[in-house]
């Protein structure tokens, strides 16, 4: 590659050679008559042709920066979620555990407490002693425990006052005391009516007289 250094050297070359050869004519021109036979010199002519350097790109900064993309900015939005917020559940109500209802069992109505008998016959003035009418027990039948009484549970206890002639038998019969439930009261009546009794007596005589009869009716 030709520089500009190279090519003053080479200008300078050409002149100096163009002089040199200038002086070598002069030389020839001379001396030519005295020696007229002698070969003429012959000229020399020297073309130096300097080719222009093709221009270089222009060199390169040292660190070229590349245009990068310019990429937008987001602004990035953060929304904070609160944490979540346990939901109490309801305690589930927990019913009490029902007892298991006894089956229905009828008992056979008490004959309890002290039968009050009135004597019909006996003067008032008449102390001899008096035998009480009483129920047969093991003739007579329980009163029947009415359905509705035991699907609702009814539970109580009737006082009857029952008239029993000489023969054993209720000519009459009223509640004295009721159980608070009248279906109850009203299978004691239907009971009772159809009982047998061992009658009152007085030296062996038997005798019309009012007793009071408690029949209970329990579910066990």
């Amino acid at each position: 590659m030709l520089t500009s250094k190279n090519l003053r050297l080479i200008s300078a070359a050409i002149i100096s050679l163009s002089f040199h050869v200038a002086i070598m004519s002069t030389d020839l021109g001379m001396h030519g008559s005295r020696q007229e036979f002698a070969p003429q010199a012959r000229k020399i002519s020297l073309s130096l042709t300097a080719r222009r350097r093709a221009s270089a790109p222009p060199p390169l900064t040292p660190q070229q920066e590349i245009a990068q993309p310019v990429m937008p900015i987001i602004n990035k939005i953060v929304r904070e979620i609160p944490a979540p917020i346990p939901v109490e559940q309801p305690t589930p109500k927990i019913s009490p555990q029902a007892k298991p209802t006894p089956s229905p069992q009828m008992i056979s109505p008490v004959m309890e407490g002290k039968i009050t008998a009135e004597a019909t016959e006996i003067g008032q003035h008449d102390r001899r002693p008096i035998i009480e009418a009483k129920p047969l027990y093991r003739e007579n039948p329980p009163p029947e425990y009415p359905t509705s009484a035991r699907r609702h549970r009814y539970q109580g206890t009737v006082v009857l006052e029952v008239l029993v002639n000489e023969n054993g038998r209720v000519d009459e019969q009223k509640i004295f005391t009721s159980s608070g439930h009248l279906v109850l009261d009203q299978a004691a009546l239907r009971a009772v009516k159809s009982w047998l009794f061992q009658p009152a007596s007085r030296d062996g005589k038997t005798l019309t007289m009012w007793v009071r009869v408690p029949v209970r009716f329990i579910l066990k």
